[in-house]
C-alpha cells in the first residue's frame, strides 16, 4: 500500500458512525448547489430578456460553481463513505488543478462583472458599443482559458516531481501540500 504512488487523507480516520451523518449532509448540500446553479443557468439561457452581459456573467459564475463543486464534492463524499482514504498522485494533481482553476476563474469572472458595471456607470451612452456580444464572448473565453492554462502549467510542473511523503492532513489535494510532501 505505501509504495509511493498514493496519498492518504489522514483526517478521515476514526470518524465512526458519524461519517454517515457527514455524508448525508454533504450529499444534500452538493445536490442543492447543483440544482440552484443549473436552475440559474437555465433561467438565463431560456429567458430572452435576461440575455444581457451581467446575467450572462452570472450564468458563467454558476457554470464555474458546478465545475468547482464537481472537482471537490464527489471525492469528499467517497472518502466519507468508504474506509479507504487514498488517492493516486495523478488524481491528486487533477483535483488540485480543478480546485485552483475554479478559484481563479471565479475571480476573473467577478473582475469581468466589475468591468461591466464600470462601463455601465462611467459611459452609459456608449455601453452598447463597448460591451458587444463579440467582445463579451472574447472576455469570457479569456476569463476561462487564462486561469486554466496558468494553473494547469503549475500542475504539470508538480507532476514532474517524485513523491516523498504519503500523508495529507487535509480533506482535499492542493499544490502546497503536494510540494511539502516532496520536501519531507
Amino acid at each position: 500500500m505505501g509504495n509511493g504512488t498514493y496519498f492518504f487523507f489522514m483526517l478521515f480516520e476514526n470518524l465512526g458512525s458519524i461519517k454517515y451523518v457527514f455524508f448525508s449532509l454533504g450529499f444534500i448540500f452538493y445536490c442543492v448547489v447543483i440544482y440552484f446553479n443549473v436552475l440559474t443557468i437555465l433561467a438565463v439561457f431560456l429567458e430572452r430578456t435576461l440575455h444581457q452581459p451581467m446575467y450572462i456573467l452570472i450564468s458563467c459564475l454558476s457554470i464555474n460553481s458546478v465545475y468547482g463543486t464537481a472537482g471537490f464534492f464527489p471525492r469528499l463524499l467517497t472518502d466519507l463513505l468508504y474506509d479507504t482514504h487514498r488517492i493516486s498522485f495523478e488524481a491528486c494533481i487533477i483535483q488540485s488543478v480543478v480546485i485552483y482553476s475554479y478559484a481563479a476563474c471565479e475571480l476573473t469572472i467577478l473582475m469581468l462583472m466589475a468591468f461591466d458595471r464600470l462601463v455601465a456607470i462611467s459611459k452609459p451612452l456608449h455601453y452598447n458599443n463597448i460591451i458587444t456580444t463579440r467582445f463579451l464572448t472574447l472576455l469570457i473565453v479569456i476569463a476561462w482559458l487564462y486561469p486554466i492554462i496558468c494553473v494547469g502549467s503549475g500542475g504539470l510542473l508538480t507532476s514532474r516531481l517524485k513523491m516523498c511523503g504519503s500523508k495529507l492532513f487535509k480533506v482535499y489535494c492542493h499544490n502546497y501540500t503536494l510540494l511539502l510532501s516532496n520536501l519531507s
